[in-house]
């Protein structure tokens, strides 16, 4: 791909990594993710604390909703949200399709706060598929927490998993090709460079799009930061919020059985949400 196309970028679509016409190949692009092991996880999870009522999730970041369609199908009560609206376009339209009918809301999770309707409605939030590892969002992880605990009920978990150190996926040495349903093909070469200065893996996804319908191609070049980040950044994090969370698992993968080794590049943590956490942080 020619670095003078990179220009070509449609200013309307270029609202963030997965918008506009590239939210289409979004599930596309995250085949590798192991959403049974995840959903597995949740249920374990609430299983392990023999809590067997209706449970009801949040889902922050959700995407195009496939975590909310997974934990829909094993029995939960669901509720993804994005800031994307072509993102959610896109989960409402599998809605149609499919046998469970999980909500979803379009917000910028950190205005959720300022909704009544949130507080303390919630057994479990999440924060799944490496979202976390996104430099923009790590670096406001303690934002994240507040929010998960004004969200969560009294013993409420709140889930989330980061890669460590350098663990992502490497830059693609050949471009990769998705088709979808519709007929549009896109092709994407990924580039990225590692930032010593901000400890971030800069990525460049260049995207080469056919809509299929006899036009000319389009081209999206979007850039993304992720987050260099070791446990001990994490623990440091989560250490502010101890009287308000404790920390119940801290897993190397999608099960209970998976306890975190040194040297693992992939962290799950799961915090349970103290009985006096609200009482606390409001006379602090």
């Amino acid at each position: 791909m020619e670095a003078s196309i990179l220009n070509k970028v449609f200013a309307e679509e270029k609202i963030s990594k997965y918008d506009g016409l590239l939210a289409h190949f979004y599930d596309l692009d995250h085949q590798w993710r192991d959403y049974k092991k995840q959903t597995y996880l949740i249920k374990s999870l609430f299983v392990s604390q023999g809590l067997k009522q209706k449970i009801k999730i949040l889902e922050l970041c959700c995407g195009s909703g496939t975590h909310t369609f997974f934990l829909s199908q094993a029995g939960f009560e669901v509720l993804g949200v994005d800031s994307s609206f072509e993102m959610i376009r896109q989960a409402r339209l599998k809605k149609e399709k499919e046998k469970v009918f999980p909500l979803f809301k379009q917000r910028d999770i950190f205005s959720l706060q300022d909704d009544s309707s949130f507080h303390h409605h919630f057994d479990c939030a999440l924060l799944l598929g490496w979202t976390l590892s996104i430099q923009s969002l790590y670096e406001r992880f303690t934002k994240i927490l507040e929010l998960a605990r004004f969200v969560l009920k009294e013993n409420g978990f709140f889930v989330f998993d980061i890669t460590l150190n350098k663990g992502f996926n490497p830059s693609s040495s050949q471009p990769l090709i998705y088709e979808t349903q519709d007929g549009m093909r896109g092709t994407l070469q990924i580039r990225s460079k590692e930032n010593k200065v901000r400890r971030t893996m800069d990525f460049e996804y260049q995207w080469k799009i056919n809509k299929g319908d006899g036009k000319s191609e389009q081209f999206f070049s979007v850039n993304e930061a992720l987050a260099i980040v070791e446990r001990d950044d994490v623990l440091l994090k989560i250490s502010s919020f101890k009287d308000q969370f404790e920390i119940l698992h801290e897993l190397s993968g999608y099960s209970l059985n998976f306890l975190y080794k040194k040297g693992d590049k992939n962290l799950v943590m799961v915090l349970r949400k103290a009985l006096s956490s609200d009482v606390l942080s409001e006379t602090a």
